[in-house]
């Protein structure tokens, strides 16, 4: 009786970290890089300790999935810069960068013009 305790309760842990680390690490998930153009229309401002403005813009992945994603920054991008983000479930946006149009995928570049 005692090991069956144990075992089980050996699987639900080794399950459970699985999971954590699926979720939270996003191994195995699939293409996490969406796309963004920034329009300070869309930031306002927030007092989180080092995070000043907070972002919701439209976003693309490129296989052409849309959704709305939802960052902070610490200082007010620039207008019209185009950014490549990392997104994770549950995590939310886990970095970003200042991309150039011509390093855009090709299946981006139609979604937003050259500028």
């Amino acid at each position: 009786m005692k090991k069956a305790i144990i075992i089980t309760g050996t699987v639900f842990v080794l399950l459970t970290v699985a999971w954590a680390v699926v979720v939270f690490v996003g191994v195995g998930v699939g293409d996490n890089s969406f796309y963004t153009r920034i329009d300070n229309s869309n930031v306002r401002n927030v007092d989180d300790h080092d995070m000043k403005y907070s972002y919701s813009l439209p976003a693309v992945s490129r296989s052409g999935k849309k959704k709305t994603v939802e960052f902070m920054t610490s200082r007010q991008l620039r207008e019209g810069a185009l950014l490549k983000l990392e997104i994770l479930p549950m995590r939310g946006v886990t970095e970003w960068e200042e991309i150039q149009w011509n390093d855009l995928p090709d299946t981006i570049k139609g979604v937003f013009p050259n500028e």
